[in-house]
């Protein structure tokens, strides 16, 4: 397994980790950042896992490029908010847009491993630190997704968001 981690000149991070090469190659991509690039979308943290041609899990891709879409309202444009991506809503409430809601770490602890650390995308004064760690088991040929939560009182909801294109069984 190789590591590969790319970085702008500005230290935004995307890491990119194929995970094994069966018949079909399997890769998991993550985001750190934060939410004030250009293009920007809500969605410090998310992940997609693609085994092949097929995205298991993905994101809603970019919207129609209009006047509105690069404008105030951007962001009610499903496709740019926290709900076309792979992150939790936390009391209902999903990431802010600006450069000071982002990742504080991000890390590939091993080879199979990714770590993002990302409280700091949500406007959440409850929310002391939320970890996502990305674990692939080749053997088992499964990916675990593990979100831990620390507040200073006890959050109203947790939802976590997965988007797929795939029925659930």
């Amino acid at each position: 397994m190789e590591v590969w981690i790319m970085k702008t000149k500005t230290r935004k991070v995307t890491v990119t980790l194929p995970l094994a090469l069966y018949e079909e190659l399997e890769t998991l991509a993550a985001k750190g950042g934060h939410n004030g690039e250009p293009h920007n979308h809500n969605d410090v943290g998310s992940f997609f896992y693609i085994n092949g041609e097929d995205f298991l899990l993905t994101d809603l891709g970019c919207g129609e490029y209009t006047r509105e879409y690069f404008s105030e309202k951007r962001y009610e444009h499903l496709c740019c908010r926290s709900l076309g991506h792979n992150v939790p809503l936390i009391d209902g409430r999903e990431q802010l847009a600006g450069e000071e809601y982002g990742c504080g770490r991000f890390d590939a602890p091993g080879p199979d491993s990714t770590l993002i650390s990302f409280a700091g995308a949500y406007a959440n004064p409850e929310l002391k630190s939320l970890t996502r760690r990305l674990d692939w088991d080749e053997a088992e040929g499964t990916l675990r997704v593990e979100d831990r939560f620390q507040v200073t009182e006890q959050l109203r909801s947790i939802r976590e968001n997965l988007v797929t294109c795939w029925k659930p069984e």
